[in-house]
């Protein structure tokens, strides 16, 4: 391609962005941006297969081997999309726990025996400062 080398680096930056965000945490949204590129260079590539270009069996080539990426990449994007429940299947809330398996009197119990033995603590090395 030649005279079109600007196209060609922004395409090589986005498949690096793309294949950043497939590494990320969120991978499916990286593999679905390679599939757009995908769509891009096919694009492109159809764009020089002219009957006056003496290298249009170079593009087919290049056309048919990026059909096949886009292929895997689709499969790949399709694998790695999140699992949703069913919709019938029941929400499960639990309004009536709080988080402590003994209660939160109990924790709040224990913060203040280690509040009081805390304060006791700094008394005895002399601290002026006291814990409320």
């Amino acid at each position: 391609m030649e005279g079109r080398e600007t196209l060609v680096r922004a395409f090589g930056v986005r498949e690096i962005m793309a294949g950043i965000m497939s590494l990320s945490v969120e991978k499916n949204a990286g593999l679905w941006a390679r599939v757009g590129g995908d769509g891009l260079d096919a694009a492109a590539l159809l764009s020089g297969l002219t009957s006056d270009n003496p290298k249009k069996g170079n593009i087919a080539l290049a056309l048919l081997m990026v059909g096949g990426i886009a292929m895997l990449d689709y499969r790949a994007a399709q694998d790695t999309k999140p699992r949703r429940p069913p919709r019938d299947a029941r929400r499960k809330l639990y309004p009536s726990r709080s988080g402590f398996p003994k209660g939160i009197e109990s924790v709040r119990t224990a913060a203040r025996q280690i509040a009081a033995h805390a304060g006791h603590n700094e008394v005895k090395q002399g601290d002026e400062r006291r814990v409320p």
